[in-house]
């Protein structure tokens, strides 16, 4: 198959690994080799192809067809093979408790699917049991995408890099600045206050009723010494002077019901 889509092919026949018949499938033409010590058989084969031309042509028609077909595929086959898209690689941080952070590194839109991605501290690469991997799963496009994650402390965010290695290509991608990391903790911390606020406002609602129980409370043993006093016997005095007695103790302060008794 040429480049044109155009054709040209032939058909070998083989005796016991030796070859006794070749057929140009173009002109139709065969040919017997000299050496061939099956010279009887490949005149029996092209005598055979003579006799019924009208089937032998469509036999080579549909044969012609088939082989095509499965060259095509075979190439198209190839070329997937071949085929190499570099990946995409993209490293994330985001603040944890305690002083450390989580950094993510992402690899996408790369294909064939074989990777290794890793993180490396020092340029020596981590345990196993102190790193997180995501599947390699299809990126939408016939490429793939995963990741790897890992916990470090605050602050050495240089001492560690992102080791990426596909179809023989290989590189390594930092960890962002700490700065970066201020910044992300700050915008975080936002959501926190304002979901706290309506947890404030009930609060202070149910302090208000606490408040105003205990004000009654409070009131409530100048109320009783007021009706003491209006039941207690006050001599020669008259109407007027018992109304002043009993409303002193509103005005005045603790101790005055002991002056009226003086009295």
């Amino acid at each position: 198959m040429h480049e044109d889509s155009s054709t040209r092919g032939s058909r070998h026949f083989y005796y016991n690994g030796e070859l006794f018949l070749s057929q140009n499938l173009e002109t139709q033409e065969s040919t017997v080799p000299q050496s061939s010590r099956a010279q009887t058989l490949a005149m029996n084969v092209t005598n055979f192809w003579k006799e019924d031309a009208m089937k032998t042509k469509t036999h080579y028609r549909a044969m012609q067809a088939d082989c095509l077909q499965k060259l095509q595929r075979y190439l198209k086959s190839g070329v997937a093979i071949r085929r190499t898209v570099p990946p995409m690689v993209n490293v994330t941080c985001s603040e944890v408790s305690e002083g450390n952070i989580t950094v993510t590194c992402r690899a996408s839109s790369f294909y064939p699917r074989n990777i290794t991605l890793t993180w490396r501290q020092d340029g020596v690469s981590l345990s196993h049991n102190t790193q997180q991997w995501g599947d390699v799963l299809p990126d939408g496009n016939g490429t793939y995408q995963t990741w790897v994650a890992t916990r470090i402390r605050q602050g050495e965010e240089q001492r560690f890099t992102c080791y990426m290695e596909h179809s023989g290509n290989h590189g390594t991608h930092p960890v962002p600045s700490g700065k970066a990391l201020v910044l992300q903790s700050q915008r975080t911390d936002f959501p926190y206050v304002s979901a706290a606020m309506p947890c404030f406002v009930i609060i202070i609602i149910l302090c208000v009723p606490c408040c105003k129980k205990k004000t009654s409370a409070a009131e409530g043993p100048e109320l009783v010494s007021l009706q003491v006093l209006d039941q207690h016997p006050v001599g020669t005095g008259d109407h007027r002077d018992a109304a002043q007695l009993g409303f002193q103790p509103l005005m005045s302060a603790t101790g005055s019901t002991g002056s009226t008794e003086g009295a």
